[in-house]
């Protein structure tokens, strides 16, 4: 299974063609490849530089991870996904980590709402935009 999203499912499931759609989204946009390291990185930073270089790192390595995921794929995600990719690691960010979420000061019920709409809204933008722009 690619990570990133294969065009053209909106917003029913699987399509006969292969592509993606809501629920399949829904899973691809939890970004374990660097979110992993990062949680766990993030357990051992002592200082919040140390911190802000594990969150990029982290991110500029799933990114990289999913970029390469991507160039394999036949059909591409619509240019939409890398800023999602971003929010979607922000989101599991703060809610997986205790550390990020208080160096910025976020408390545990907005981490949860923050991480519950972005999971929810994002494979949903994605399918909408992928429905108008095919």
């Amino acid at each position: 299974m690619s990570r990133a999203p294969v065009p053209g499912g909106g917003l029913k499931t699987l399509g006969a063609n292969g592509s993606d759609g809501y629920l399949e989204k829904l899973a691809k946009y939890v970004p374990v490849e660097g979110l992993a390291p990062f949680v766990a990185v993030a357990a051992l930073a002592g200082k919040d530089w140390q911190l802000w270089v594990s969150f990029g790192c982290a991110l500029l390595l799933g990114i990289g991870l999913i970029a390469v995921q991507v160039k394999k794929q036949t059909e591409k995600p619509g240019m939409w996904f890398w800023p999602f990719v971003v929010i979607a690691f922000v989101a599991w960010s703060i809610g997986a980590s205790d550390d990020f979420r208080k160096m910025l000061d976020v408390s545990v019920d907005t981490s949860n709402w923050i991480l519950a709409i972005s999971a929810v809204a994002l494979p949903g933008f994605d399918s909408i935009l992928d429905e108008l722009t095919n």
